[in-house]
């Protein structure tokens, strides 16, 4: 984990739902204590996760309550979040509706402030 997961993740972590939509919270096996799991077959979100390898400047996001997400499709389809502190994603199992991305928005977005310009560069020397 980096320094910026453990100064966030906890926040974000301890604001998560114990459902999601239908969906009741479940044990979570992880080497990261920043994972969470809802239903089964499970949605599982995973905070400060490492920058997505296929994530460009260019790269199409999708606005989502007020956080930007990268998506990925594949077997599962996997959001990324950006603009945060700190990279957090949510893998969707192949079938299901996007949903508990939106309800999941609404957390990281209260509770994970955006990074501003400011915050991305250094400070001046005096």
């Amino acid at each position: 984990m980096t320094p910026d997961a453990d100064r966030l993740c906890p926040t974000l972590m301890g604001g998560l739902p114990l459902a999601l939509a239908d969906s009741p919270a479940r044990p979570v096996r992880s080497a990261s204590a920043y994972a969470a799991a809802w239903g089964d077959p499970p949605i599982v979100l995973r905070c400060g996760v490492p920058r997505p390898a296929a994530l460009a400047a260019d790269s199409s996001l999708l606005l989502v309550n007020g956080v930007d997400w990268f998506v990925e499709p594949g077997s599962d389809t996997v959001w990324t979040s950006v603009g945060r502190g700190v990279y957090v994603d949510v893998r969707v199992p192949s079938g299901q509706a996007a949903g508990p991305v939106a309800l999941l928005s609404a957390v990281i977005d209260e509770r994970l402030p955006p990074i501003t310009a400011s915050d991305a560069s250094p400070a001046p020397s005096r």
